[in-house]
This record gives C-alpha cells, sequence and structure tokens, in this order.
C-alpha cells in the first residue's frame, strides 16, 4: 500500500514535457485558431497594431523551412511573422514554457538570419 502512495505522489510531481502539458486553445477576434490563450492575446495585440497603423500586416502559424549551407534540417512553424512599415521583418514566438527542441530550432531560425538588419526576433512570455 505504502509503495502505490509514493508511485502517484511521484507521477504528481514529474517535470512537464511537451507530451503532458495542454495549453487551452482558443480564437482570437480575427477568428484564428490558436493553440494557446497566450498566443490568441498576442493575436489580438498584432491586430489592433494593425488597425492603428503601427504595423503594415501580420501572418499566422507559417511553416517556414531550416537550412544551413544549403543543407535542410527540418521545417519550424513560427507563430507570427510580422511586417514592419519600414520593410522590415520580425519573427514573434508566443512560449509559455521553453523545451530543448523548440530552443534548438529557435537558435538555428537565428543563424539563418543572422548578419541581416532586416530581420528581427522577439518570444513573448507570459
Amino acid at each position: 500500500m505504502q509503495r502505490i502512495s509514493r508511485l502517484s505522489s511521484w507521477r504528481r510531481h514529474k517535470r512537464p514535457t511537451e507530451a503532458n502539458i495542454k495549453a487551452k486553445s482558443c480564437y482570437c477576434l480575427s477568428n484564428h485558431f490558436h493553440r494557446s490563450g497566450l498566443e490568441g492575446r498576442v493575436c489580438d495585440e498584432l491586430r489592433l497594431r494593425k488597425i492603428g497603423g503601427d504595423i503594415k500586416d501580420y501572418r499566422v502559424e507559417q511553416t517556414l523551412r531550416l537550412e544551413l549551407g544549403g543543407c535542410k534540417l527540418g521545417t519550424y512553424r513560427v507563430d507570427f511573422i510580422v511586417e514592419e512599415n519600414d520593410g522590415s521583418i520580425e519573427y514573434v514566438e508566443a512560449k509559455g514554457l521553453a523545451f530543448a527542441p523548440w530552443k534548438k530550432k529557435w537558435e538555428i531560425l537565428q543563424h539563418m538570419h543572422r548578419g541581416d538588419p532586416n530581420v528581427k526576433f522577439r518570444v513573448v512570455n507570459r
């Protein structure tokens, strides 16, 4: 009996992983589907910035090819691509918890655009 209680206690206090974290999906004011409430709030903010003329446009959940030196490493789905009024591009990622695979892909994406002054990166946390 004591062994079962130890196991159930261990299961309750496990570290979070991508498999056992479920974010609440939602729809934003633009009626886009988002995988988390944080993404929905960021999309609402971008919508207001577009209406106010602060940015030119934004795109939601775009899939990008990750490649270095002509070798394809995989794909990455960025949450938002923001087109600024001056022509520069900003990649925006809404993250509550940052896991190792995401960190690697984000570093590869940054390395692909290293030295380009027209590309910016931003991570939005809670």
